[in-house]
């Protein structure tokens, strides 16, 4: 049950058609599933109480990722008052792509994580954002994608660490390192959620995005009129630029704790230091271990930005090819007007980060197409499958048949655990708080495990 709280939505604990079987303990039929966990679950006898706990095997759940225009299409087939105009010439797939998903997500075997990604470009919808978080949590089962910084970070600290030991470092590729939460449990049946929406965060969200896309206009106007082109050295900038800002905004961030300790300017200006901070700290504390001057830090830090191993993250490597890639599509005549706005980098940031931790991906059909460009695709192609509308019905067809490779034992165990229903797909997700506070109508909103 993916249920929002606060003051228009109480909490309410409901079970789902509880398989009944017969109690070990009495014999009545009334002894029914109580409790599911990560790996077990729970029966208790509603005539003597007597419980009793059974073992549930591992599972392997795939990840799938979902772009954002896919869970606003989802939410538009499922909102009845979406206007039939605004439903897309898609709107036949989109509902049934919910289906599908929901069904394999209920059967155990696929999580489609949200992320901070989903969050940010859902809240500057406005009146969407409730109805577009219902959605993209419904389908995440509380396991979530950590922020791509956060990947980032990850990614070149444990590789910095192997290089000053002199051991070839090795591309970390452990889901855990880009999720959040209990990838393969069980699912619980109750779930709860909280709703908090930072205030002005929408305003400055999309002032950003406005900034990004001028900026990013006026790099592409460069690269059309550049003398020459070059993919490699667009690459190698890209991934030069990567380790530079990195230690730019480190500089900047000393140079104003200066100010704030000469009283120049007010302690609020470092209060919330840039991730680029962060990851500088962590690098220099690293590079103590075998540099004793501060200056022998900085030096080793710069030389691993100059490495073959820094380039050879997949971060790093995916970011530097994208934006050659796409630098060569400006560059064969690409006109202003389609020039990508300032969105493209949560894409990219979300191609980069989670990609090599995902199964698949349903992404816009702009990264699809330069996704499977080139250097770009052939780097791609031993992570995540990449889908878009132009392959939508192989995407359909991926996510349905993962129940047909499913073995008859788990989907049984499946429907012991959360009842005859399960896998039933929930579609009234954004309408069942409106249903009057009926039996009936409370039970249709508990369809939710």
């Amino acid at each position: 049950m993916n249920r929002p709280l606060n003051s228009r939505t109480p909490k309410v604990k409901e079970f789902v058609n509880p398989p009944f079987i017969a109690c070990p303990d009495c014999g009545n039929t009334t002894f029914g599933v109580l409790m599911v966990n990560k790996y077990q679950y729970a029966r208790r006898c509603t005539t003597c109480w007597f419980d009793k706990a059974y073992p549930l095997p591992p599972l392997r759940k795939k990840v799938i990722y979902l772009d954002q225009f896919v869970i606003s299409n989802m939410m538009k087939q499922l909102d009845p008052s979406t206007p039939c105009e605004q439903r897309g010439h898609h709107a036949q797939f989109f509902h049934e792509l919910f289906e599908a998903l929901d069904r394999a997500c209920k059967l155990q075997l696929v999580v489609c994580p949200e992320s901070s990604v989903h969050d940010y470009e859902s809240v500057v919808t406005g009146p969407h954002y409730e109805n577009l978080r219902r959605m993209f949590r419904h389908l995440s089962y509380e396991v979530r994608f950590n922020r791509p910084e956060h990947v980032f970070r990850t990614q070149i600290v444990q590789c910095f660490r192997s290089w000053l030991d002199g051991v070839p470092a090795e591309v970390p590729r452990e889901r855990g390192m880009a999720l959040f939460g209990d990838i393969d449990a069980w699912t619980a049946r109750i779930r709860i959620g909280l709703n908090y929406v930072l205030p002005g965060l929408a305003q400055e969200l999309t002032q950003l995005r406005d900034a990004k896309t001028k900026h990013l206009h006026g790099v592409c106007l460069q690269w059309q009129q550049a003398p020459d082109f070059s993919f490699k050295e667009v690459f190698q900038n890209e991934v030069a630029e990567l380790g530079r800002s990195i230690l730019r905004q480190y500089a900047r961030y000393l140079a104003k704790f200066g100010k704030v300790t000469s009283g120049e300017i007010p302690v609020s200006e470092i209060a919330f230091p840039p991730q680029e901070v962060d990851l500088a700290r962590d690098l220099l504390r690293e590079a103590a271990k075998t540099h004793s001057d501060i200056q022998g830090r900085f030096d080793a830090v710069n030389a691993f930005f100059d490495s073959k191993d820094f380039r050879r993250l997949s971060y790093v490597k995916i970011w530097g090819l994208f934006w050659a890639t796409l630098a060569r599509s400006v560059r064969a005549g690409m006109k202003p007007e389609n020039f990508p706005t300032g969105s493209i980098y949560n894409d990219l940031d979300v191609i980069a980060a989670y990609s090599p931790f995902c199964d698949a991906m349903f992404v816009d059909l702009e990264m699809e197409n330069l996704s499977r460009q080139g250097d770009l695709g052939r780097c791609l192609a031993s992570g995540a499958k990449i889908f878009s509308l132009r392959s939508k019905e192989a995407f359909l067809n991926y996510v349905k048949g993962l129940e047909n490779e499913a073995s008859r034992e788990h989907l049984n165990l499946v429907k012991e655990v959360y009842g005859p229903s399960a896998g039933t797909p929930f579609l009234e997700l954004l309408t069942w708080d409106k249903m009057k506070p009926t039996t009936s109508a409370r039970a249709a909103c508990v369809t939710q495990q």
